[in-house]
């Protein structure tokens, strides 16, 4: 596993313009199109891995709490947040990443 080490600034939410990579289906993946979800402050050290295991798909980017990113998800697709729930578990990762290159700064 990639040991990965992000700091971040108070930079507030983050809103996805892009489909993530992952090991997430595609339409679930999709489904965070449009989402703005508020980024962890703070530092962010841990190992970095895909939701199914393995090697992730990308570099490190913007750190959002888990069950708060899964509980947005679930208001606007509760399928894809079901996918979630059925294959991930926020006790072994306190956040999801989100490449900064699939957001931009929300002010």
């Amino acid at each position: 596993m990639k040991r990965t080490i992000v700091v971040t600034p108070n930079v507030g939410k983050i809103r996805i313009i892009k489909v993530p990579s992952g090991q997430a289906p595609l339409e679930v993946r999709k489904a965070w199109l449009g989402l703005e979800l508020e980024v962890a402050k703070g530092i962010f050290i841990g190992e970095q891995h895909g939701v199914l295991g393995g090697q992730s798909n990308g570099p490190a980017g913007y750190p959002v709490e888990s069950v708060y990113a899964i509980e947005t998800l679930r208001q606007k697709n509760p399928v894809a947040a079901k996918w979630w729930d059925d294959n991930f578990d926020p006790a072994e990762s306190q956040w999801l990443l989100f490449r900064e290159s699939d957001c931009e700064l929300v002010n």
